[in-house]
């Protein structure tokens, strides 16, 4: 079971281990209200962009 980050009231995110496929994931929430009926969420792999130093990038080595 996955530990969510509450971001706001109506948004969060969760961390998926390492080799997490894309594909549907069964969700279900449970507040001091109750618990949903669960529902069908998508996981979809995302790119993460970092920054690259272009001018180390372009060095070449003698």
């Amino acid at each position: 079971m996955a530990s969510p980050t509450v971001f706001s009231d109506i948004s969060l995110g969760v961390t998926l281990p390492a080799g997490a496929v894309a594909g549907p994931v069964a969700v279900s929430a449970t507040t001091a209200g109750g618990s949903d009926n669960g529902l069908t969420c998508f996981y979809v792999v995302t790119l993460t962009l970092r920054p690259v130093d272009l001018l180390r990038v372009g060095r070449r080595r003698r």
